[in-house]
This record gives structure tokens, C-alpha cells and sequence, in this order.
């Protein structure tokens, strides 16, 4: 999943399976400085995910989360599984929730079995893991149909 130039959505249901020597699950940014000029943040909201590791070894793939360049999202109900021994994002330049209209947590009910960096120069930080659902049939079943005005 590859966001930027400024997007203001949301994404709900969602499975990945990332591969060997693939690139980032979720690789989100602010804006292309060539497209999309301007200090535009991008503001997407994430619900409802699984992000499953369906190679052979996961040091040999990216990090699930790369929040970059600007990039503010909230998460919720997210699985992050299959990547024991991985490191589980990389938040270095995403600015995180104090500086947006998102209150609390940016990244609620959370579970997830690679390794969590902590980066003091980001507000986006990893909670611990805790139990989630993820991304699951009933879920991508129930949700109502996009609105379209």
C-alpha cells in the first residue's frame, strides 16, 4: 500500500502478504516534491488490516511500516505477523499525531511478532503488541459501501 500526494482517505479491510525481498506493506508519504508541491501532509486512516510475511526469511524483505516524508495516518485493528526477528517499521520523518487533528494513540490494538523500533525523533511510535483481529472475512462482509457525493 503506497500513499502520498496528500492523501486524506481511508482504508478499511485491507490483507497484504509480503514476499521475500519485496518492498514495504505500507510505504506512506506526505507528497512527491514534483507532483505535489507544497507542504501537503498526508492524513489517511487505516482500519481492519493483516499484514502476513509469506516468504521463506524476513530479514531478507523491508519493514512492514515505513511512515515517511511528513506522512500522519491512524491505525487501528492491525496485524503484523510473520516477521519474527524483522524490524516492524520505520517511522523516521512521519510527524505523527501532535501535530494533527488525530488525538490519543495513532496506532491502537495493534498485534504483531517482528521487532518494534522506537525512534524519539518521530510521534509516531509503536505501542506493544497487543491482541487484534485484523483483517478478516465477517469484516470486509459488514462494511457498508462506499458513499459517493
Amino acid at each position: 500500500m503506497d500513499w502520498e500526494e496528500g492523501f486524506q482517505g481511508s482504508l478499511s479491510n485491507v490483507f497484504i502478504a509480503q514476499g521475500d525481498g519485496t518492498d514495504h506493506a505500507f510505504e506512506l508519504a506526505s507528497g512527491s516534491r514534483i507532483f505535489w508541491p507544497g507542504n501537503q501532509t498526508a492524513r489517511g486512516v487505516v482500519t481492519n488490516v493483516t499484514v502476513g510475511f509469506a516468504g521463506h526469511t524476513p530479514g531478507f524483505t523491508d519493514a512492514p511500516l515505513k511512515l515517511k516524508e511528513g506522512t500522519d495516518a491512524y491505525f487501528e485493528n492491525k496485524e503484523i505477523l510473520g516477521y519474527i526477528g524483522q524490524a516492524c517499521n520505520d517511522t523516521f520523518s512521519a510527524i505523527g499525531s501532535s501535530s494533527t487533528a488525530y488525538t490519543g494513540n495513532v496506532f491502537n490494538t495493534m498485534e504483531y511478532d517482528c521487532t518494534r523500533i522506537i525512534d524519539n525523533t518521530s510521534y509516531i511510535t509503536l505501542p506493544p503488541s497487543a491482541s487484534a483481529t485484523g483483517f478478516s472475512i465477517a469484516s470486509f462482509w459488514n462494511t457498508p459501501p462506499p458513499r459517493y457525493e
